[in-house]
């Protein structure tokens, strides 16, 4: 690892101006090959990330997509009573096993 000389510019800039109850706040600026960079509190500038590349949908998929029924408000409500389902078995499942410490005893 590099020393902290390196990445902390001298300066501690203390923001003494500010009235707030909040303690005053140290912030190290940042030194960078970057002018625009130059002072800028290190809180406020991150490291780019990389971007994803999108993945290409295969034919298969987008024969897919086009085939598939529309979502209407019933059957979104029957998917979603079928999750409920599903969780409230696996859970008294889990209870019968003991698995989860039942309150209600």
């Amino acid at each position: 690892p590099a020393p902290k000389d390196l990445f902390l510019n001298k300066t501690n800039t203390l923001h003494t101006n500010q009235k707030s109850t909040k303690p005053t706040q140290i912030v190290s600026t940042f030194q960078s090959h970057n002018p625009s960079h130059k002072n800028m509190p290190i809180t406020t500038r991150t490291t780019q990330k990389k971007k994803k590349k999108r993945k290409r949908k295969s034919k298969k998929e987008k024969e897919k997509k086009k085939n598939q029924k529309p979502i209407t408000r019933q059957s979104f409500f029957i998917q979603k009573k079928n999750v409920v389902k599903k969780f409230l078995t696996t859970h008294q499942i889990k209870l019968r096993k003991g698995q989860i410490s039942n309150p209600q005893q």
